[in-house]
């Protein structure tokens, strides 16, 4: 009787445990992709702005 006790508590931990590192991956997930977009956002910005730099720089090389 005690013995099934353990083996039912333990197997609750196990899964508690599962659960705890399922939840822990999918936010280290969420975590990965919120830095790529991020990272791929801060990218088009400066992409944007070296255009937006070059696009001044060819104004002002025609506007001589």
């Amino acid at each position: 009787m005690w013995f099934s006790l353990t083996v039912v508590a333990s197997e609750q931990t196990e899964a508690m445990v599962v659960i705890t590192v399922l939840h822990v991956q999918i936010i280290a997930v969420g975590l990965v992709l919120t830095s790529v977009r991020l990272v791929l956002t801060g990218a088009r910005m400066v992409r944007t702005r070296a255009n937006i730099s070059l696009t001044s720089a060819r104004v002002g090389l025609t506007s001589d």
